[in-house]
C-alpha cells in the first residue's frame, strides 16, 4: 500500500535524497503531543483526537505532488492544496447531528480545534457562509482523502471510541462552565469560545513541534522533565537567600513576615487569591515563594510571572534568577522581534522562533499573556495550552486596560475553573474587578490579610496635589525641591515630554541627570539604571532622573522626592513607592502630583480617563480630606478612584468595543448575534474567531521590534546577517535569544516615518528589522529626528 508522505525533506549533503515522514506518522505524533497537553485537565482524548484527523486532507496524491514540487523548487502557490477541511468534514458528517445536543457541541469543539490549525476562522459572518457549512460543502478532495486517512492511519472504530471519550470529558467540562456563566447565556457562549482555543493550541503546539522535529531534524525535547525536583531546588535556594536578609529594622521584619504569610497560604487549595500588599513590600520574591510552595504542594506544572512593562521584567527575571540560583529553570518572553508571516500550509521559519511557554518558570509582560488568550495569530494561540495546571501571578493587575476587563476577568475564571491553574492578582491598588460589567466568579481570597499595623510600617511618603504648571515651569521647581533632597525623579506620561524636559533640566546644570524611557533598549536601561543606582549611593551627589512609566513599578530604587505628572491613582502610589523606600529619611517624603498643563494625551485614551478620574478625587479630596483619612493613598481614597473611573466609561467599553466596526470583541467571542443569518442553523456555536483576533490589540496601535546598535546589539546585527545565520537554525536561534535586550518597540507610524527616511533595513531575508546608528541616542536611545537635532544636543 502506498503511504502518503506528510513531510519531506531533502538530505543535507547531497540536496536531493528524499526523507520521508508519513501523514499517518505525523498526524499520530502530533494527536500524542496534543493529547499529552490537555491530559492534566482531563481534556487529553479531545485533544488526541482533534489531533489525529488535522492533517486528513494530507492523504491524497494532489497533495503528494504539492509536496514534492514545492521540497524540489518548483514553483507552487503555498495552501493551493487545502487539506485543513477534510477531518472537519468527517467529523461533522459522523459525529454531528441537527439537535444541538452536548455531543454536538463537542463534535464542533474537536472539528474546530482540527480545522484552526493553520488559521482561525470565523463561524458565523454577514458576509460569507458559515465556517462549519463551508467546510461541508466546498469542492476538495474529500472522499480520498479520508479513504486513506481511514486505512493508513486510524480506523472508523478507533475514530469512534475516541470520539465517545472526548465528548464524556467535555461534558465534564460543561458541568463546570454552567455554573460559572450563572445563566448568562453570553457568558457561557464565551467560556465554549475559550475551550475552542485550548483545545487548538494543543494541536498547534503538537503539529509544529513534530514538524519542527523533522524538518529541523532535531529532538525538540522538553527540559526539566522533573520539575518537582526543580521547583524543590529552587525552593531551597529561595529560603536560604530569604534567612540571610536582615531583619533588624522594622520594614525588614515586615517584609520577612509577609513572606512567611506567603509561603503558609501556599499549602491552601489552587483557585483565585489576590496579593495586595503596599509598595516596597518584597513582593516579587514573596510570590515567587508562594508559586514555588504551591506548585510543589499541588503538583502544578509551571510558573507564570506577567508584568506590565519591560523595566519591571528587567529587575524581577534577574532577582528571581538571583533567589533560585538556576537561570535554565527560566524563560524570559517579551519581544514581538521575529517578524511572525501569515497563516500559511508550511511551517514558517519564523514561527519556530516563537516561545511556547514550556519552561518552568516564564517570566512574560501582560500584552503577550492577553495575546496568548484572545490574539488570532497561531504562534499566540500555540502557548495557551501551557497555561494548564500552572501557577499565574500577574504583578500589577489595576494595568489591565479598562476596555478588556470583560474579556480578562472571564479568561481569569477559565484558566481557574477549567485549566486548573491557580491565578494571584498583586497590586498595591487592588481594582475593584468585582465590580466589574462581567465580574470575577469570586472575590479573591487574600494571600496576605490586611494589617493596618503592618501597612502603616510602610508609610513612608506623603502624596501631595501641587496643582497645575506648563512643562516650561517643572524646571524651576525641580531645582527648588533640590534645595532640599540629594535626589529627585520626575515621571512624566509620554516619551516626548521625557526627552524634553530632560534636556531643559540637564541645561541647568543643576544635577547629574538620566533619562530612562521606552525609547532605550532594554541593555541601554540597564546600564543607565546601573550607574544612577551607583551614583544614588553617593550622599554628595545631586542626581535627577527624568523618566517615563517605565521608572513606575517594580524598580528596586530610591528617590528622596518624586514628581508625578497626573494620571491614574494606581500610578501615583506605584511612582510613591521609588521614594523613600527603605525609609532613608525618618519623616514623610514629599510625592508631588502635578497637572502639565501642555501635556497632550489625545492619543493615550486609557490614561486621559485615568486622569480624569485622579481630578475628581483630588477635587472632592480639597472639600474632604477627613472621608480619606487625610492620605490621597489610603484605601478608601483608590476605592473612589476606580468607582470613579468605571463610572466615567462609556456603556460596552469594558467589552472591547470596536468602533469601526460597531461590535465588541465580547459579542465576537460569544453568542455573535448580529452575525446569525440563519435562525434554522445546525451549529449552536455562532463565534468570529478570525474576526475577533484580527481586530485585539491590546494597545490601540501595534507595535513592532527594531534592532539598536547598541553595545553588543551591533555585533548581533552583523552575525545575523551573516551566511552562517542563513543557513544555521541552531545558530539563528541563539542570536535570537541575545537579541532581546538589543530591541527597541516601534508604534506602526513610527515604523512608516523611519522607513521613509531610510533610518531601517532588514536582515536574515526580511526577518528582523534594524535601526541606523544615526538614529540612537546615547542618552535617551531612539530619535525620530536623528541624533542631530537640537532637541538631542546636550
Amino acid at each position: 500500500m502506498h503511504e502518503c508522505p506528510g513531510h519531506i525533506r531533502l538530505n543535507e549533503k547531497d540536496g536531493n535524497t528524499e526523507h520521508i515522514q508519513t501523514a499517518a506518522e505525523h498526524c499520530r505524533q502530533t494527536a500524542e503531543y496534543a493529547g499529552g497537553a490537555l491530559s492534566c485537565i482531563g481534556l487529553g482524548t479531545a485533544a488526541f483526537l482533534a489531533g489525529l484527523v488535522h492533517d486528513c486532507g494530507k492523504f491524497t496524491r494532489t497533495y503528494e505532488d504539492y509536496l514534492r514540487k514545492a521540497i524540489h523548487g518548483i514553483p507552487v502557490q503555498k495552501g493551493s492544496v487545502n487539506h485543513t477541511f477534510a477531518g472537519v468534514r468527517y467529523l461533522l458528517q459522523h459525529f454531528h447531528s441537527k439537535n444541538i445536543s452536548t455531543s454536538d457541541i463537542s463534535c464542533e469543539l474537536i472539528a474546530y480545534a482540527a480545522g484552526a490549525h493553520h488559521g482561525l476562522f470565523d463561524l458565523a459572518s454577514k458576509t460569507k457562509q458559515d465556517g462549519f457549512t463551508h467546510r461541508l460543502t466546498a469542492s476538495i478532495e474529500a472522499d480520498e482523502a479520508i479513504k486513506n486517512f481511514l486505512e493508513q492511519c486510524a480506523s472508523r472504530e478507533e475514530l469512534d471510541c475516541l470520539f465517545q471519550k472526548s465528548a464524556s470529558e467535555l461534558e465534564n467540562c460543561f458541568a463546570q462552565l454552567q455554573p460559572l456563566a450563572q445563566g448568562k447565556e453570553s457568558e457561557l457562549c464565551f467560556y465554549l469560545g475559550l475551550l475552542a482555543r485550548l483545545l487548538l493550541s494543543s494541536v498547534i503546539d503538537g503539529d509544529r513541534r513534530d514538524t519542527a522535529e523533522f524538518m529541523l531534524p532535531k529532538k525538540q525535547h522538553r527540559l526539566h522533565p522533573d520539575r518537582a525536583q526543580c521547583y524543590r531546588s529552587a525552593l531551597t535556594a529561595l529560603e536560604q537567600k530569604l534567612q540571610a536578609f536582615p531583619a533588624d529594622t522594622p520594614i525588614q521584619q515586615a517584609r520577612r513576615n509577609i513572606s512567611d504569610a506567603c509561603h503558609h497560604m501556599a499549602q491552601k487549595p489552587g483557585g483565585l487569591y489576590a496579593l495586595n500588599v503596599p509598595t516596597g513590600a518584597g513582593k516579587t520574591l514573596a510570590s515567587l515563594r508562594y508559586a514555588l510552595a504551591h506548585s510543589i504542594t499541588h503538583d502544578k506544572q509551571r510558573i507564570f510571572f506577567v508584568m506590565p512593562l519591560l523595566s519591571i521584567i528587567e529587575q524581577n527575571s534577574t532577582a528571581i534568577q538571583r533567589a533560585i540560583g538556576d537561570s535554565s529553570l527560566i524563560l524570559e518572553h517579551h519581544s514581538n522581534m521575529v517578524r511572525e508571516a501569515g497563516c500559511s500550509e508550511d511551517l514558517s521559519l519564523r514561527e519556530l522562533l516563537m516561545e511556547n511557554w514550556d519552561a518552568p518558570i516564564t517570566v512574560t509582560t501582560l500584552v503577550q499573556f492577553l495575546e496568548t488568550l484572545f490574539s488570532g495569530k497561531t504562534s499566540a494561540i500555540r502557548r495557551f495550552r501551557s497555561l494548564c495546571s500552572s501557577v499565574i501571578v500577574i504583578d500589577e493587575v489595576q494595568t489591565v486596560p479598562t476596555n478588556m476587563l470583560t474579556l480578562f476577568n472571564l479568561a481569569v475564571n477559565f484558566l481557574v475553573k477549567v485549566c486548573g491553574a491557580t491565578v494571584v492578582l498583586c497590586s498595591a491598588t487592588q481594582p475593584s474587578l468585582e465590580k466589574a460589567d462581567h465580574p470575577l466568579f469570586c472575590t479573591p481570597q487574600p494571600i496576605v490579610p490586611h494589617d493596618d499595623a503592618l501597612w502603616q510600617t510602610f508609610s513612608r511618603t506623603k502624596i501631595i496635589d501641587a496643582g497645575a504648571m506648563q512643562l516650561s515651569e517643572l524646571p524651576a521647581f525641580i531645582q527648588q525641591q533640590l534645595l532640599q533632597t540629594n535626589s529627585l525623579l520626575v515621571i512624566c506620561n509620554k516619551k516626548a515630554t521625557a526627552t524634553k524636559l530632560y534636556a531643559m533640566v540637564k541645561e541647568l546644570q543643576i544635577a547629574k541627570c538620566y533619562h530612562l524611557s521606552a525609547s532605550m533598549c532594554m541593555a541601554h536601561r540597564r546600564d543607565t539604571m546601573e550607574s544612577m543606582k551607583n551614583d544614588l549611593k553617593d550622599p554628595e551627589e545631586k542626581i535627577i532622573c527624568i523618566s517615563t512609566q517605565v521608572m513606575e513599578a517594580g524598580v528596586d530604587v530610591s528617590f528622596g522626592c518624586v514628581i508625578r505628572l497626573t494620571a491614574g491613582m494606581d500610578s501615583v502610589v506605584q511612582a510613591a513607592g521609588r521614594c523613600n523606600r527603605n525609609r532613608e529619611a525618618e519623616c514623610e517624603a514629599p510625592v508631588y502630583l502635578i497637572r502639565c498643563l501642555d501635556e497632550r494625551l489625545t492619543y493615550l485614551r486609557e490614561i486621559q480617563s485615568a486622569q480624569n478620574a485622579t481630578e475628581e478625587l483630588l477635587a472632592e479630596y480639597r472639600q474632604h480630606p477627613e472621608q480619606f483619612s487625610d492620605d490621597l493613598s489610603s484605601d478608601e481614597a483608590i476605592a473612589y478612584y476606580y468607582q470613579r473611573l468605571y463610572l466615567g466609561m462609556p456603556d460596552g467599553h469594558q467589552n472591547f468595543f470596536v468602533p469601526t466596526a460597531q461590535e465588541s470583541l465580547f459579542a465576537w467571542l460569544s453568542e455573535n448575534e448580529r452575525r446569525r443569518t440563519d435562525s434554522s442553523c445546525q451549529f449552536f456555536m455562532q463565534q468570529a474567531f478570525d474576526t475577533a483576533g484580527k481586530h485585539f490589540r491590546v494597545f490601540d496601535t501595534d507595535t513592532v521590534d527594531v534592532l539598536v546598535p547598541y553595545g553588543a546589539g551591533e555585533e548581533i546585527i552583523a552575525a545575523l546577517g551573516s551566511e552562517k545565520a542563513a543557513h544555521d537554525m541552531g545558530y539563528l536561534l541563539d542570536l535570537t535569544r541575545q537579541a532581546k535586550p538589543y530591541t527597541v518597540a516601534l508604534f506602526s507610524y513610527q515604523q512608516k516615518a523611519l522607513e521613509e527616511k531610510g533610518a531601517m533595513y532588514t536582515v536574515c531575508d526580511g526577518t528582523f528589522y534594524v535601526l541606523q546608528p544615526e538614529y540612537y541616542h546615547d542618552q535617551v536611545g531612539l530619535t525620530m529626528e536623528g541624533t542631530s537635532c537640537d532637541i538631542l544636543i546636550l
